[in-house]
């Protein structure tokens, strides 16, 4: 049987460049179909629902082996930063944030044994980031959620074809080979870009504000 994704009409969409605030697909409607065919379809737009994974200091990433993805996918010899996957029907809700959501829960936790919850989601709505400057990349968008774990959970997906790793927040702006997704949401997140700066300060008030949370509720249990 064929795998069916989610995807945009091109004509419906107006994505620019780099972070795109929700409101932007809010009012579209997914629409199913063949993934082969949608993949090989200029005029449409496949959103992929992701979550770029925190610790109080860390954040998960993933590369990938050749053997393990192909040969024209960006994210060959690239460090990842989000896990995630294409939007099925099964997660539609009539709802697209939902919809997403309901995504990145199902995609993160057939990945990584992760189990997130929706209160692990910081964030009301996903950041929309479109960086169309690869003709495969030009047929995607990511709708990402920054999430929140209180540990490291090893991930064990038994596929020796990834390498998955806790890496300090503080050195993931200095990642020479990020996918080009990801240099978009640490430039975001490290205030190197100001696209939105009421957004920017929003997002990290929430990140911070749960980090003490996730903190103080560990001193406790001490």
């Amino acid at each position: 049987m064929n795998e069916t994704i989610g995807y945009f009409k091109r004509k419906e969409l107006s994505l620019q460049h780099g972070i795109n605030n929700a409101s932007t697909i809010t009012p579209l409607k997914i629409e199913y179909g063949d993934r082969d065919t949608i993949e090989n379809s200029d005029d449409v737009v496949q959103p992929i629902s992701a979550a770029m994974i925190f610790t109080p200091q860390k954040i998960l990433t993933i590369e990938k082996f050749p053997d393990n993805i192909s040969l024209e996918s960006p994210e060959l010899g690239k460090v990842i930063t989000y896990i995630g996957g294409h939007v099925d029907a099964e997660d539609e809700t009539g709802n697209n944030i939902q919809t997403f959501r309901n995504t990145v829960l199902r995609e993160v936790l057939e990945e990584t044994e992760i189990a997130l919850n929706q209160t692990d989601l910081i964030t009301q709505d996903p950041i929309i980031i479109y960086a169309p400057s690869e003709p495969k990349t030009a047929k995607h968008f990511v709708a990402l959620w920054p999430a929140f774990i209180p540990r490291e959970i090893k991930v064990e997906d038994g596929d020796a074809r990834k390498v998955w790793t806790y890496r300090d927040k503080s050195e993931i702006a200095d990642i020479p080979n990020l996918t080009e997704w990801s240099e978009v949401l640490v430039d975001f997140l490290s205030a190197k870009t100001k696209h939105d700066e009421e957004y920017y300060n929003k997002l990290r008030e929430l990140i911070i504000n749960k980090r003490q949370k996730v903190l103080s509720t560990k001193a406790t249990h001490l």
